[in-house]
């Protein structure tokens, strides 16, 4: 996410003409100069770039949806300069109806088809494999990421230094990007010139998108003919840098539950530092880091759960070098280092191959996850040491990689050693795939609900898929073998002592459909998983018809002749039947989506282990009564009942109301607030107990944050959490300031 300005204007002011070049003062409205000064106070945080001396121009002149047609006519066009040490990009689209297009103020990385939005894709190395991702939707949101080529996968926690602004005018809106050279990971000798990748979203009555060019050809490949920057400059990295960061942080946390409170309160010292030792390699440290400074995604406060697994990794010291973790199976999952007390990374990145190495000392206070075939279970982490390897190698459009990872819990507590192999690339008829193979050892197993030495389990993970995704296909499978034995400590925990095969084909339909509908999506698909016995875990056959209506309005409809699933392994498999419609409407520009979803079959009933005959009917809601305040409604309702001789009547009864508000703002780039709010309440009445229950959740977090390149910085975060679970209520307070000294 952009560390300095994320400004934007929605008016009907100019376009922005001054983000990207030196300001001048020119004879304009007072509306148009409270732009300019915004602009300009951008322009002032970042620096006085240097006259441009490389420039392309890029149109957008493809459409995806909702028809696959090249254009006469590009709607959306990039002007790309390079202005010193700054990539420039301005994004102009051509909209004479500028104001029906929509979007809402969103959490970072949290753009969806709710939004217009300019997203773009640059390829640093010009090899069509990963592309780094810049995006702003017409609110002034921002997003960022790492985007891979095999697989389609996007990591959206890997944050970025850059800069962005957005602003509508009456015949269209412009979005422009400042990215610092040294943000991108351009080689020290390039071999090629990188690409650029650009998609446009518009959200008005309907949606449409369109990007820079067609990729049917290449099977959906969006880097593989991307335009090339040619005569891109190489970047001057012969000279030896480095960076020196002390920080003193003052932390202090409180906690009350159910009328018992506890406090905690620490004085730390450490350093962040940082080391270009060569062209192609870089060292970067350390010491008792705190990550309260960054970028709350939603306010969270205990140390246990701020950096848990299933948490996108937005801490930048470990978002360093992620381009290299492989697509497919996530050996690597950082996360995982839950409070971390020193780490060193080196990431190279020399002609053809880039390794990266990581040390890491855990304080502990996480999760180890002991993975299992039916359900998984945790353990409070202790203090770990771990160490990680990674290399990769390019060979014409493929990638190979190996990996290996080591966690040692001391204390007599056991260890667990993974080695890996992957591959990644473009296959015959332009399809994508991706594989690797796993192999794990582990000495640390789970005693009375915590880890304890045990002998060595050995065990293994596959993963393969291939997948083809062209305008109106996609179409792939997905194949995995997990043994019993297999557990990754430093990897995302999947499922042990499994196989599962996932294929699904969805074409679209645009040629020869009634004039009110624009698009037709088919959707069949089909998924088994068994268990290491042999035995089904899940049948699933689906056959679901998605109809865009020219108007704007989406219309689905899935039906499921096949769905047989069991939970446990002395539970019969349940087949649940069921026919779904789903209506999608969006019926003004502040009331951005409306959702009624209704099923009507045999729902599973998990108390009796069989399907029961009923229904499920879902309403959701989402309205901005500002572009800084999202409002969300949701309520369910469920009613079935059991073939049962011991239970009389309808064996099961849910419901569920949800409201939840978000407030998001942030003011001269240095002040940050963030809340939210929810309510919930409902019932479950099921034998051989009913539940009402009554939930609801407030969060907020303020910060104010400096961070100059070089010289002072502080930061100051104080964040609160309310929690009420019917009767119990938990309320937590955290509050840190932060001091650092930025030496180069």
């Amino acid at each position: 996410m952009p560390k300095n300005l994320s400004t934007s204007n929605r008016t009907g002011g100019p376009a922005l003409s001054n983000f990207c070049c030196r300001w001048t003062k020119p004879h304009v409205s007072s509306q148009t100069r409270r732009i300019a000064g915004v602009l300009a106070l951008g322009y002032a945080l970042i620096g006085s770039p240097a006259r441009a001396t490389t420039h392309w121009e890029i149109p957008l002149s493809h459409q995806t949806f909702p028809d696959s047609k090249d254009l006469s006519t590009p709607v959306a066009s990039l002007s790309i300069d390079i202005e010193g040490d700054i990539l420039c990009v301005r994004a102009t689209v051509q909209d004479s109806d500028s104001s029906d297009a929509r979007g809402m103020r969103k959490p970072v990385d949290q753009f969806n088809e709710s939004d217009s939005y300019i997203r773009i894709y640059i390829d640093p190395k010009g090899d069509s494999r990963s592309a780094q991702v810049f995006g702003i939707n017409l609110a002034g949101s921002v997003e960022d990421g790492l985007y891979r080529e095999a697989g389609r996968t996007s990591d959206a926690g890997i944050d970025f230094v850059w800069d962005g602004v957005a602003a509508t005018s009456s015949d269209g809106w412009e979005a422009q990007f400042r990215i610092p050279l040294r943000t991108l990971y351009l080689p020290a000798q390039p071999t090629a010139p990188p690409r650029i990748f650009a998609e446009y979203q518009r959200i008005g009555a309907s949606r449409e998108v369109y990007v820079t060019q067609n990729t049917n050809p290449d099977g959906g490949c969006q880097l593989c003919h991307a335009p090339a920057l040619t005569g891109f400059p190489a970047i001057n990295s012969d000279s030896r840098r480095w960076r020196l960061r002390p920080t003193i942080v003052d932390d202090y946390l409180r906690s009350d539950s159910a009328g018992m409170a506890v406090s905690e309160k620490s004085l730390d010292y450490g350093f962040d530092a940082a080391i270009q030792a060569s062209p192609n390699w870089s060292v970067v440290a350390t010491l008792h880091p705190n990550f309260a400074d960054r970028e709350p995604d939603q306010p969270v406060l205990t140390k246990d759960a701020q950096f848990t697994p299933y948490q996108p990794e937005t801490r930048p010291f470990f978002s360093l070098g992620t381009d290299l973790h492989p697509s497919v199976d996530q050996v690597i999952y950082t996360r995982q280092f839950a409070d971390p007390s020193f780490a060193v990374q080196a990431v190279g990145r020399p002609e053809n191959w880039s390794s990266k190495w990581l040390f890491v000392e855990d304080r502990g206070g996480g999760s180890v996850i002991i993975p299992g075939t039916y359900f998984n279970s945790a353990v409070l982490a202790p203090p770990s040491t771990s160490f990680l390897g990674r290399n990769t190698i390019g060979i014409g459009e493929h990638t190979f990689g190996a990996t290996f990872a080591d966690r040692d819990y001391g204390q007599g507590l056991g260890a667990n050693k993974i080695l890996s192999v992957d591959a990644q690339g473009q296959g015959p008829g332009n399809t994508q795939f991706a594989g690797a193979f796993t192999q794990s050892s582990t000495t640390a197993c789970m005693t009375n609900s915590a880890l304890a030495s045990c002998s060595a389990e050995v065990g293994h993970s596959a993963f393969a898929t291939v997948s083809k995704n062209p305008d109106l296909l996609d179409a792939g499978f997905l194949a995995a073998d997990i043994s019993p034995g297999f557990r990754n400590d430093l990897g995302w925990e999947p499922r042990t002592g499994t196989r599962f095969l996932n294929v699904w084909w969805w074409p679209s339909q645009t040629k020869g459909l009634p004039s009110s509908l624009s698009r037709i999506d088919w959707q069949p698909q089909f998924a088994i998983r068994d268990d290491s016995e042999g035995r089904t875990m899940l049948e699933y056959v689906s056959m679901q018809a998605k109809a865009t209506l020219k108007s704007g309005p989406t219309l689905l409809i899935a039906f499921q002749p096949l769905n047989k699933q069991r939970l446990a392994i002395d539970q019969p498999l349940i087949n649940a039947r069921t026919v779904e419609a789903a209506l999608q409407v969006s019926p003004s520009k502040s009331w951005y989506f409306c959702e009624v979803d209704v099923t009507v079959g045999e729902l599973p009933d998990f108390y009796n282990a069989r399907a029961a005959r009923g229904y499920t009917f879902e309403l959701s809601q989402r309205a901005a009564i500002h572009r800084n305040v999202n409002i969300q409604l949701s309520g369910t309702l469920a009613k079935s009942r059991a073939d049962n001789p011991l239970v009389s009547g309808a064996t099961i009864q849910e419901g569920a109301v949800l409201l939840l508000v978000n407030y998001q703002i942030r003011s001269n780039s240095r002040l940050r607030w963030a809340a939210s709010w929810q309510r919930s309440f409902g019932w479950n009445l099921s034998p051989p107990m009913a539940t009402p229950f009554s939930d609801s959740d407030f969060s907020q977090t303020v910060s104010w944050i400096h961070e100059p390149r070089v010289g002072l910085g502080y930061s100051v975060t104080v964040a609160r959490e309310s929690s009420r679970a019917d009767a119990v209520l938990i309320d937590n307070t955290r509050a840190t300031a932060k001091v650092s000294y930025v030496i180069w």
